[in-house]
């Protein structure tokens, strides 16, 4: 625990939404937005942008028998809402057979066969690229110092080096985006959730990316390295890295593949978390031209192309009904209170 004077409402408000009404409500609002993810990713990548994406599924692996059937029970949720969740669990042998970087630790697992990955930084170099063909203008290192506004409208972006004029503005600041929002007179419920990775060059790579069940740990191939990810730590928006994370991370995640290797490329990421666990799409409120997003925690890639073309038509006046739930209002005093 640290000493912060945000950190514990944030975790009532949290143990407040962690119910199964809750929970079955917001797997149904997320799963509306999830659901036409690799269309979107298909629809993006028509449009000129280049976002490999690549459709491997991903295996559930297991070191005990009750761990598999534990998370097949809680996926078969999923299938009410249309996600494809396979009806049997493997065996040890056939687990690893069909995946000889498997250690003979791994006793039993099953595959999602619907489910895709990218490398994020393909998608970004992508959509750099996208847009300096369009000539649109990035400006890099100028941080936001705040706004300028006439009664409920922002008429303007004050950076460290100009000010801006603006017919609307999109808070997509991950992480960060509570204090933007901040200076237009909303507090927004906010936590950094941060979480570690490394990569290996092992020997036998996985054939396919895998989720590591009591690890709780993802490993996928990118760019010709076995990537792992895994832990959860509320420390505030900052990316130290924590020697005792790492060790606890590559300690964990060992014990299921073959021919461990020495980590490299240690990383920490911070993924932007509120108490009931969803997203944050739609208007600040208090103001009529800005836009928050942000919130989405661990489907940030998942969900952006649905996300922007939401936000797309709230610019241009129309409302999605996929992002009603996730409305910024529910946590302001202006708007309907938390769940």
């Amino acid at each position: 625990m640290r000493p912060s004077l945000g950190l514990l409402p944030w975790l009532v408000a949290f143990a407040r939404n962690c119910t199964a009404e809750a929970h079955r409500a917001g797997t149904a609002a997320t799963l509306a937005l999830a659901l036409n993810a690799p269309n979107s990713f298909r629809d993006l990548a028509a449009s000129g942008v280049e976002c490999p994406l690549r459709k491997q599924g991903i295996h559930f692996v297991g070191t005990t028998r009750a761990a598999v059937e534990k998370e097949l029970t809680l996926l078969n949720v999923l299938s009410e809402h249309g996600y494809d969740v396979p009806a049997r669990i493997d065996d040890g042998d056939a687990t690893r057979a069909a995946d000889a970087a498997l250690s003979d630790e791994v006793v039993a697992g099953f595959h999602l066969g619907g489910d895709q990955h990218l490398d994020p930084r393909q998608l970004l170099a992508g959509l750099e690229s996208w847009l300096a063909a369009r000539d649109v203008a990035v400006h890099r290192d100028r941080p936001v110092i705040g706004f300028t506004r006439r009664g409920a409208a922002v008429t303007s972006v004050l950076t460290s080096r100009s000010a801006e004029a603006v017919d609307a503005v999109i808070i997509a600041a991950g992480a960060w985006s509570a204090s933007l929002c901040r200076k237009l007179g909303y507090r927004l419920p906010l936590q950094a959730g941060k979480g570690y990775s490394f990569s290996i060059a092992l020997r036998r790579q996985p054939q396919r990316p895998l989720y590591l069940l009591e690890a709780k740990v993802a490993v996928t191939e990118m760019a010709g390295r076995t990537r792992f990810a895994g832990m959860m730590e509320l420390t505030g928006a900052n990316t130290r890295l924590q020697p005792r994370r790492l060790a606890a991370l590559e300690r964990h995640a060992r014990r299921y593949l073959r021919d461990w290797a020495t980590p490299q490329n240690a990383w920490a990421g911070l993924r932007p978390m509120v108490p009931d666990g969803l997203p944050v799409i739609g208007a600040v409120p208090g103001t009529d031209n800005a836009f928050l997003v942000t919130g989405h925690a661990m489907l940030g890639i998942t969900l952006a192309p649905a996300t922007a073309n939401a936000v797309a038509d709230l610019l241009d006046g129309t409302d999605d009904p996929r992002i009603a739930p996730f409305t910024p209002a529910r946590f302001s005093r202006r708007g309907p209170t938390m769940r």
